[in-house]
């Protein structure tokens, strides 16, 4: 019976054959966007032949359906662009003498050099372009991270806890972390992919000197990006400091592989903003984040420095506005491989809103500062005690918030409608300090100030805390307090900190220590959106109209004033200067306020 099968299968072949496939793999240069094959069979038409298929790593795959019967002579082409691949100098030069002698290239050394496959060669046919050797195909592309400069949570300005961060696939189910720097002396991963025990972290290697490493086992190869949670490191030159990356994401598939050739090569070897080196500046470094204390400048960039001089810069979009971005193009000197560099401006500011107040009955708080209670009409949130711009307006999470700049103290004004704070018990603000900044000596001081008689001082020292303030989290100061001098005809607050730069804050009010179950001041379905807003805010409310709305900048100036009568309403912001504002919404049922925030 064995031998019948046989030869009934050998039969078939020898009746009908085996339409078998040609598969050719071709590895391209970075950032090529198609790939054709044409040669003899096509008539040498470079618009004739076969297109490959993008296998998203910087390869290309034609499928010849059956493969072809004869000897086939051929070329590639890329990007379209209609003009071979020319081998003549590799051929000239001896770099294809294996293939010219195995008959898998012909070329008269001057006027072509042509690829050829046999019939006697293999069906599965891997090549690289512009190249005669032999292309080692897989399904690895380039990682994110590859000896790249990264610094705690992202941000350039902690120059001093800067690392390089390698992240590769190993093998199949493993992928190695390597942190590098000179005084490097600890390394962790926590977070997911580990607390949720999808991978298993080895002991950190430290055979390297300025390296530690440790390499993640998964149980299976993850099918796409994986994103590192929390990366924690230590260095000696910051003493006992943990820095921190967050969610670190690259393909599982990515490996780092080696330099580019020069003729290949998009990196930098300066990058200037305003005349000056960026901070952080690395030359394979893409994306830049650069901190700014206001939006009262645009900064320029105003030297790119190809590494390779051959290499051109494109045309430099720069920044219309902060926050904002400048963007430009390097083209290598092959003219193939491009690079889009990117550097973002921002006024930094928390990524989470700061807490949301409870409620309270109107008359058992006097909110300085706050959208959770009704703004005190007048105010001027920036009198220039010490001189002007003491604060800025930013948001966290779409809440404004107010960042402390660079005076020593500011000053808050409501001359013209003074608060009578007699009977208030609390003093209550919300602060949000940079991380990695020391609270040892740091202050945030809050004064009232009468219409006559002492000042009431309330010093606040965030290292004194109980429970102590974590920098780069929200903290909700909430204390009792006495007041030393009048309360009758409170006229100003004033703020004292040398946290200059780094402090941000919200929700600063007195309270009774009340609160109430049901918020029966607020304007029920009251919203506004989109904030912070470019052109105009839109404003709703629940079945209820809005009879006025006044809208105030942060000096008190009463800047717009509308009378709606519907429960939507449009306030044009076009003609207003970038900043803070405030909103008073009227309605038969009552009052609300709102901060609104022009970009």
């Amino acid at each position: 019976m064995k031998k019948i099968t046989l030869f009934f299968i050998s039969l078939l072949t020898f009746c009908y054959g085996y339409a078998q496939d040609l598969v050719m793999t071709v590895s391209v240069p970075s950032g090529t966007t198609s790939c054709r094959l044409s040669g003899a069979f096509w008539g040498w038409d470079p618009a004739g032949g076969p297109v490959g298929v993008d296998n998203g790593n910087d390869t290309f795959t034609f499928t010849l359906s059956p493969a072809p019967g004869a000897n086939m002579e051929y070329l590639y082409t890329i990007n379209g662009s209609g003009v071979y691949e020319d081998l003549k100098d590799n051929a000239a030069n001896s770099e294809c003498t294996g293939r010219i002698n195995s008959g898998n290239m012909v070329t008269d050394y001057s006027s072509y050099a042509n690829r050829v496959w046999k019939t006697s060669d293999s069906l599965i046919w891997n090549e690289i372009y512009d190249d005669c050797s032999e292309a080692t195909i897989s399904n690895e592309v380039n990682s994110n991270y590859c000896s790249t400069e990264i610094f705690h949570l992202g941000l350039p300005a902690e120059v001093n806890s800067a690392v390089n961060l390698t992240i590769e696939k190993t093998s199949a189910t493993t992928t190695k972390i390597t942190v590098a720097a000179s005084d490097i002396t600890f390394l962790d991963i926590i977070g997911t992919p580990i607390a949720g025990g999808a991978a298993t972290k080895s002991a950190n290697d430290t055979s390297v000197s300025g390296e530690i490493s440790t390499t993640l086992t998964w149980a299976s190869t993850p099918p796409t990006d994986v994103v590192i949670q929390f990366i924690q490191w230590r260095k000696t030159s910051t003493g006992g400091a943990t820095w921190q990356f967050n969610n670190a994401t690259t393909p599982f598939e990515g490996v780092c592989g080696p330099a580019a050739l020069p003729e290949e090569d998009t990196s930098l070897s300066d990058l200037q903003i305003d005349n000056v080196t960026i901070s952080g500046f690395s030359s394979t470094t893409k994306d830049y984040t650069v901190e700014l204390p206001d939006a009262s400048s645009i900064p320029q960039v105003t030297l790119v420095t190809p590494t390779n001089t051959n290499a051109t810069v494109g045309t430099i979009t720069q920044a219309s506005a902060v926050p904002g971005s400048a963007t430009f193009n390097v083209t290598a000197e092959n003219n193939v491989n491009v690079a889009t560099y990117t550097i973002n401006f921002i006024i930094p500011s928390p990524q989470v809103a700061a807490p949301t107040p409870p409620a309270r009955n109107a008359a058992d708080v006097v909110s300085i500062y706050s959208d959770a209670y009704a703004v005190i009409p007048a105010i001027n949130l920036d009198q220039g005690w010490c001189g002007a711009n003491a604060i800025a307006a930013t948001t966290a999470d779409g809440n404004a918030v107010l960042a402390y700049k660079n005076q020593a103290c500011q000053g808050i004004d409501f001359d013209a409608n003074r608060q009578d704070l007699t009977g208030f018990t609390h003093l209550h603000v919300d602060l949000f300090v940079k991380a990695g900044t020391d609270l040892v000596g740091k202050v945030f001081n809050i004064k009232t100030v009468p219409g006559t008689g002492a000042e009431s001082v309330f010093p606040i020292d965030l290292n004194a805390l109980n429970p102590q303030p974590v920098p780069g989290t929200w903290y909700s100061y909430d204390m009792p307090i006495t007041f030393s001098g009048p309360t009758a005809a409170t006229r100003q607050v004033g703020i004292t900190s040398n946290l200059n730069n780094v402090v941000w804050y919200d929700n600063l009010y007195f309270h009774k220590n009340t609160t109430l179950a049901i918020k029966n001041f607020e304007i029920a379905g009251l919203n506004v959106y989109p904030n912070p807003a470019q052109d105009s805010w839109t404003v709703k409310t629940q079945n209820i109209k809005m009879s006025s709305i006044e809208v105030f900048d942060i000096l008190g100036k009463n800047v717009i004033s509308l009378k709606p009568e519907t429960t939507e309403a449009t306030i044009n912001a076009s003609q207003l200067k970038s900043g803070l504002y405030f909103a008073k919404i009227n309605t038969a049922n009552g009052s609300n306020s709102l901060k609104l925030v022009k970009q």
